[in-house]
């Protein structure tokens, strides 16, 4: 009787549990003024588990990410932690209903865009700010954004520009 091998299956790739993610600015209180892309992938790498330059090559392709990279849950408590906002938060800038955070499915490629979008936005504010005073910047309403929390805009382009504009002041030293 011949013997039927089945092939291994791949467990999701585990990334630490989110209790408070690391303080994405070298220095505590010490902030860079400057932001590389080396800064920007590493805020991207906490929250999916790999850089910018494979997720650029997933969102070019059309992709999904294997769930073995990372699942849209995982994607979604590493998101929240880093902007120190609710799951349903993460989940809209990320662009998905918060049922899909309990299904625990593969990240599409545009998911994938917008977590990477953000992530970068949340690494321009860290350089100014640092990591902990970003967390509550994203947070807190602007007077500069028509009294609107930052994290509230990132949902739309537009609301990304004027976030940026806002992050462009703060890079050139304003105080917003």
């Amino acid at each position: 009787m011949p013997q039927t091998h089945s092939a291994p299956t791949r467990k999701p790739k585990s990334l630490r549990p989110v209790a408070t993610p690391p303080d994405f600015d070298g220095h505590p209180n010490t902030p860079h003024r400057h932001t590389g892309p080396q800064q920007r992938d590493q805020v991207f790498r906490y929250i999916a588990g790999f850089g910018t330059h494979e997720a650029e090559a997933i969102i070019i392709s059309n992709h999904r990410t294997k769930r073995e990279q990372v699942t849209v849950k995982q994607l979604a408590d590493r998101l929240s932690a880093v902007f120190g906002v609710r799951k349903k938060q993460a989940a809209i800038l990320m662009g998905v209903s918060e049922s899909a955070l309990s299904r625990n499915t593969d990240v599409s490629a545009d998911m994938l865009d917008r977590t990477l979008q953000a992530s970068e936005v949340f690494a321009d504010v860290v350089s100014v700010l640092g990591s902990a005073q970003a967390r509550k910047w994203f947070g807190t309403p602007n007077p500069a954004l028509e009294n609107q929390a930052p994290v509230q805009l990132l949902s739309s382009r537009v609301g990304e520009k004027r976030v940026q504009q806002v992050i462009g002041a703060l890079l050139d030293g304003a105080y917003l």
